[in-house]
């Protein structure tokens, strides 16, 4: 280690231990470190210059969460494709940005080798459809098969299943398929389902107390963990 380099990494300790995570984070970013000074800028609450470090450093997934954070869909979604995912960067920038035909473009890329992986590029071009025409009979079928085969994806894709149907229902004001997947997800003892259903039907149906298909279970229940 050179001189000039333990000087500096001297002086990023010292700002660390006196409380100043943003100067601490430029030495560290001087040194070459750039995944600690990614983090000692997102402690510092500068999330533009974290998301940054993170890219230099290539990590796009880390990146792609500091875009968000910032809104920044678009540079989310390039960040996800650059880590291989484009079918998330599809519904990135479907759902949360609402720019179907750049999704469209990352779709086209995709070669679905799941049945989880299937149905949510179809779930993603159904939204597609229905932002770019008005029409969501397209996205209706993608999501009423993936409820129906809720069952038969991986344990731990199930979720994340729920969370897309849910999220492209919620984007093209399909509240009713939403609702649909939520219960499904119930039924089928996804875990956290009932609490997902809380915190969605509140502010998406103004209530919480029915789920349906949960015979009223939902009222007052205990949630599926």
């Amino acid at each position: 280690m050179t001189n000039e380099l333990a000087l500096l990494e001297s002086a990023a300790r010292c700002y660390e231990q006196a409380g100043e995570p943003a100067e601490a984070a430029r030495v560290r970013e001087r040194t070459g470190a750039l995944t600690a000074a990614a983090r000692l800028y997102e402690k510092a609450g500068m999330t533009a210059d974290a998301a940054r470090c993170y890219r230099t450093a290539r990590l796009p997934e880390e990146a792609a969460r500091c875009h968000l954070l910032l809104g920044q869909v678009e540079s989310a979604a390039d960040c996800v494709e650059a880590a291989g995912d484009p079918l998330t960067a599809a519904w990135l920038l479907a759902c949360v940005g609402r720019r179907p035909q750049r999704a469209r473009w990352s779709l086209a890329s995709v070669r679905p080798l799941t049945l989880d992986q299937r149905l949510r590029l179809e779930v993603c071009a159904g939204l597609c459809v229905a932002l770019e025409s008005g029409d969501s009979t397209a996205l209706a079928t993608a999501a009423d098969a993936a409820v129906g085969q809720l069952s038969e994806v991986g344990a731990g894709e199930r979720e994340r299943l729920v969370r897309w149907v849910v999220g492209c229902a919620d984007a093209a004001g399909r509240a009713d398929l939403a609702a649909t997947a939520h219960a499904r997800a119930f039924r089928d003892g996804v875990p956290g389902a009932l609490g997902r259903w809380h915190r969605w039907a509140g502010p998406a149906l103004g209530g919480t107390t029915w789920l349906p298909g949960a015979g009223g279970a939902a009222h007052g229940g205990r949630d599926r963990e």
